[in-house]
């Protein structure tokens, strides 16, 4: 939405069409390697995508932010999306009885992730022009 400097709606709209195509893209039941599911990978590529939008409004002029955020929020999600492969079912960190579960930490690390990324945009400024 800001990338390309539309309201709204269209926000409303690519997100809908994001569900829409993970939901197409599952029901063909395609496997994909990695991610286990089309849907998967059709949600990996729209965060990809988001990522990419990232970079290209921190190239904009008139906004400072603190990349720090930014990164540790990347850094997280990668570590987040091992931490997820290494506990699918019958990957060596599942471990269904234990205490410890790989799955658990895949979402305590995702819910960081969204709090390094609320620090991201909470730390935008406006540039001071000289």
């Amino acid at each position: 939405m800001r990338v390309l400097r539309r309201g709204l709606g269209f926000f409303l709209g690519a997100g809908l069409a994001v569900v829409i195509t993970c939901e197409l893209v599952e029901n063909a039941e395609w496997r994909v390697p990695v991610v286990m599911s089309g849907a998967n990978l059709a949600f990996g590529v729209a965060l990809l995508l988001a990522m990419l939008g990232e970079l290209v409004l921190l190239r904009r002029r008139g906004l400072r932010r603190e990349l720090r955020w930014g990164v540790a929020a990347v850094a997280a999600l990668v570590l987040a999306f091992t931490v997820w492969t290494a506990a699918k079912t019958g990957a060596p960190l599942c471990r269904p009885d234990s205490i410890a579960q790989g799955h658990a930490a895949w979402h305590v690390l995702d819910a960081l992730a969204a709090w390094f990324l609320y620090r991201f945009y909470a730390s935008e400024r406006l540039a001071a022009y000289r």
